[in-house]
C-alpha cells in the first residue's frame, strides 16, 4: 500500500468506528472500541512507516500489519485479519463462557507465593447443563468477546453467589 492508501484505511476505520461507537448501548462495548480507535490513532506512525505491509482487516476494517509469530502471521495474512479478529476466530473453543466472557479454570492452589488468575479470588462455578458445579481459586480472564464474534460462542457456565 502507498501511505495515501494507508491513510484512507486509517481515516475510513476511525469514521466507521466512530459512528458505531455512538450506536452502542452497553458502556464495555464503547470502551473496547474507543480503546481500537485509540489504539490506531496511536499506531498511526508505525502504519505509515511499514506501509508496505499494511492491509485492512477483512472483518472490522482496522489497518493491521502481520508482524506477529507463526501460527500468528499466517493466519492474519491469509484470511487478511487484524490481531483481534484473528485471535477470536481462531480461538480454539473454550471451556467457559459467562456472560460472553472467556475464563480458563486453573484449578484452585494454595501453593505458596504462587500467582492465581484474579489474585487468588474464590468463584463458585456451574455449567448451564448441570453436569458440574465446583469453586476455583485460580481463574483466569481470557476477554470479553466482541459482538462481532458473539456467535461462534455460546456461554455455557454462571457464577453463583456462595
Amino acid at each position: 500500500m502507498t501511505k495515501d492508501d494507508v491513510q484512507k484505511v486509517i481515516d475510513d476505520y476511525i469514521t466507521r468506528a466512530m459512528f458505531e461507537l455512538i450506536e452502542m448501548d452497553d458502556e464495555t462495548d464503547r470502551r473496547c472500541e474507543a480503546h481500537n480507535i485509540h489504539h490506531v490513532i496511536i499506531n498511526r506512525g508505525h502504519y505509515m512507516h511499514y506501509h508496505d505491509d499494511v492491509y485492512a482487516c477483512k472483518e472490522c476494517g482496522s489497518p493491521a500489519t502481520a508482524n506477529y509469530a507463526e501460527p500468528t502471521k499466517s493466519q492474519m495474512l491469509e484470511h487478511q485479519l487484524c490481531l483481534s479478529c484473528n485471535y477470536w476466530q481462531h480461538l480454539p473453543p473454550p471451556s467457559l463462557v459467562i456472560n460472553y466472557r472467556v475464563y480458563a479454570d486453573q484449578g484452585g492452589t494454595r501453593i505458596a507465593n504462587r500467582l492465581n488468575g484474579h489474585s487468588g479470588r474464590e468463584f463458585k462455578i456451574e455449567m448451564l447443563d448441570g453436569s458440574r458445579q465446583w469453586t476455583t481459586n485460580n481463574l483466569w480472564s481470557e476477554g470479553r468477546i466482541p459482538k462481532r464474534w458473539q456467535h461462534l460462542f455460546q456461554n455455557n457456565a454462571i457464577f453463583i453467589r456462595a
